[in-house]
């Protein structure tokens, strides 16, 4: 008798049910992925994938559907999501699904070996372009629990001095980033999250 591999054979927690063991709102690890799932209600300021080529944004946004692939090493930033732009060394992708009252999104990160090695955070000036910080995460030592505690961390430190979210091409001081919880966020980062 052959035992299916269990990086083929996991369930993914899309829509929450209430019932125990729920990951729903939560990231959650499947064999070489790395899988998130969360919902907003139709209405709210929409989650928008912003892919950055040097100065360049190109903008993905869909009212239906949408399945997103984020390539390895894609300068990409989810408005609302996390408060920063991040290359990672994984494939990802983006998925959209409108229902009745919500708008139900995940993430997927990963699926093959050799990758979670390292994310770079990165900050850029939102009116000339220029990078203003940017962070190194050892993501293959830290794991997903370690990574999203890092993460903070490098959103934290940045927030700290005002002087440090400043361009030195333009002069315009960066807003306050914010990191991928909700529940994590100080007053100053809630009130970024709602506007970036």
């Amino acid at each position: 008798m052959r035992i299916p591999d269990p990086v083929l054979h996991h369930s993914l927690e899309l829509f929450p049910d209430g019932a125990n063991g729920n990951h729903f709102g939560e990231w959650q690890e499947a064999g070489l992925y790395w899988l998130w799932s969360g919902a907003m209600l139709v209405g709210d300021s929409p989650r928008v994938v912003l892919e950055r080529t040097g100065k360049e944004i190109v903008e993905f946004r869909a009212e239906a559907h949408l399945a997103h692939p984020i390539l390895a090493g894609k300068l990409h930033h989810i408005n609302h999501l996390f408060g920063y732009w991040q290359e990672s060394d994984a494939d990802r992708i983006w998925l959209q699904i409108p229902r009745e009252e919500t708008v139900v999104h995940a993430l997927v990160w990963g699926g093959k070996s050799g990758v979670h090695e390292q994310d770079r955070l990165l900050w850029f000036c939102p009116r000339c372009g220029e990078r203003i910080a940017d962070r190194l995460l050892e993501t293959g030592k830290l794991g997903i629990e370690g990574f999203i505690a890092e993460q903070l961390a490098a959103v934290r430190q940045f927030n700290s001095d005002a002087e440090k979210r400043k361009c030195r091409s333009c002069g315009f001081v960066h807003p306050e980033a914010y990191g991928f919880y909700p529940r994590d966020d100080t007053a100053a980062e809630k009130a970024s999250r709602e506007r970036w």
